[in-house]
């Protein structure tokens, strides 16, 4: 994966599953190029309306960018874990 980031891999060829992930990738990152702030996708109301401001640096945040920090910080992570204990039972 180029740089960690799930949404760089290009390679179309592999497993069934690899190639299953780069074709739900490609649907996912359409869905996800909106703004996380000035987009109505969590309720009817953008998040901004919601928070008393948003920080300037923030403001072109896309729902991608939210997404992939979550991915490589707490579910990789998560998923790394199971698959190491799945290897080694033993371990603990």
């Amino acid at each position: 994966m180029p740089h960690g980031n799930i949404f760089l891999a290009k390679q179309t060829k592999g497993s069934k599953v690899w190639v299953s992930i780069i074709s739900a990738l490609k649907e996912l990152e359409d869905g996800l190029a909106f703004s996380f702030w000035f987009a109505p996708w969590a309720s009817k109301e953008p998040l901004c309306g919601k928070v008393p401001f948003v920080h300037i640096c923030d403001s072109m945040l896309k729902l991608k960018d939210v997404w992939i920090g979550i991915f490589t910080s707490f579910i990789l992570p998560f998923l790394n874990l199971l698959l190491m204990l799945s290897l080694n039972p033993c371990w603990c």
